[in-house]
């Protein structure tokens, strides 16, 4: 099904009414002026007004793209004959039992290009958003209230905007229904002038699992490194972010060659229902290391190349095997390699340690024959 089904725009009005006693009585409209209906209806007691969108996160009724989490489309915009500037506000009810949505969920507004213009021109005014694609106009919702501030409109000038909830398998409760809103105000007096209630329903049974993306790795400097995320057995899009928290590549694997060490963020987004997990890497960049061993085996000597040349001072230790005894090289952390006589070593399996600045930091091993 499409993000953008079951949105039902509600306006009643009672034209008749009976007292406690049965008689009939007339109820007139006593403010007539219907151009501002958010005016009209809080002027009137027998008119009510709600745009209310069903979210209903059962596999069936969910299509995932990618782009855009389980939600619907509303519209914003100036009903009115002037032109405008207008905050849009989202924001949990004012009473909920147990957790609101936004303690389970990321919601996520997707802006068409005409309205994250209009939220540019307006100089990115907002509280509690936080931008997540500049280029596909995408924000998540940090806190609440959250308010995109500033959009100006001409008189009868609408756009749409997408309201997802991606729910995170860590945060789950259990609870199974859900309402948020999203409420449109004039900026000069905070007067409302519209809005869209979101009742989000969550099936009992969401199939839970966990975000993998792997053990902790080291590389050199200048080296590459392939990240592979474990599948969860279903369908997923695997999205992986860099440190700096920019899309770095959607896909279960991807190679990276970082300069510096870092964080990479996986996410996974299940496709059958949106549910989504996250879970992160560690990708060090080797300050200090062993680059080579050679001759491996050898019999009389052993050339071992290193890099330590931002220690203050570096030795390499060899373990005798089974002795728990070791001797200690002292480096030139200048120089890159060292040569060293092995030849009263006994026959078997050597382990090298590079120590800098009093710390182990590398390893490998040679073979005496």
């Amino acid at each position: 099904m499409s993000n953008h089904q079951y949105h039902f725009c509600l306006l009643a009005r009672i034209v008749w009414a009976a007292d406690s006693i049965g008689t009939s009585l007339h109820d007139p409209i006593s403010y007539t002026d219907g151009s501002e209906i958010g005016r009209y209806v809080r002027r009137n007691n027998n008119v009510v007004w709600r745009n209310f969108s069903v979210v209903d996160l059962q596999a069936d009724n969910v299509a995932v793209d990618g782009a855009l989490s389980p939600g619907a489309m509303v519209f914003v915009g100036n009903a009115l004959g002037t032109g405008g500037t207008f905050d849009l506000e989202f924001t949990d009810p004012r009473f909920y039992r147990g957790n609101p949505v936004t303690a389970e969920a990321d919601v996520e507004i997707t802006l068409s290009p005409v309205l994250w213009d209009k939220w540019e021109d307006g100089a990115y005014q907002a509280e509690n958003i936080e931008i997540i694609s500049a280029e596909e106009h995408q924000v998540v919702v940090t806190g609440s209230p959250a308010r995109l501030k500033g959009l100006t409109f001409a008189a009868h000038e609408w756009n749409l905007l997408h309201v997802g909830f991606s729910f995170m398998v860590e945060e789950l409760s259990g609870k199974s229904l859900f309402d948020y809103h999203v409420v449109q105000r004039k900026s000069s007096d905070n007067q409302v002038v519209g809005g869209e209630t979101y009742r989000i329903k969550v099936p009992e049974d969401f199939k839970r699992f966990y975000a993998d993306a792997g053990a902790d790795v080291a590389v050199s400097p200048g080296d590459s490194s392939l990240l592979s995320a474990s599948e969860i057995g279903e369908g997923a899009i695997y999205k992986w972010y860099d440190p700096a928290g920019e899309l770095l590549h959607t896909g279960r694997e991807v190679t990276v060659s970082p300069s510096v060490t870092g964080k990479y963020r996986l996410e996974v987004i299940a496709e059958a229902d949106g549910l989504k997990g996250y879970d992160e890497v560690t990708v060090r960049v080797k300050e200090f290391e062993i680059l080579s061993i050679s001759p491996n085996p050898t019999t009389d000597e052993v050339t071992i190349g290193y890099r330590a040349d931002a220690a203050t001072s570096a030795y390499l230790m060899v373990t005798i095997p089974y002795s728990g005894a070791s001797h200690d090289y002292v480096l030139d952390v200048g120089e890159d390699e060292i040569t060293i006589d092995v030849s009263d070593y006994g026959v078997g399996t050597y382990s090298v340690i590079l120590v800098c600045n009093g710390e182990g930091v590398d390893a490998s091993s040679f073979v005496v024959q």
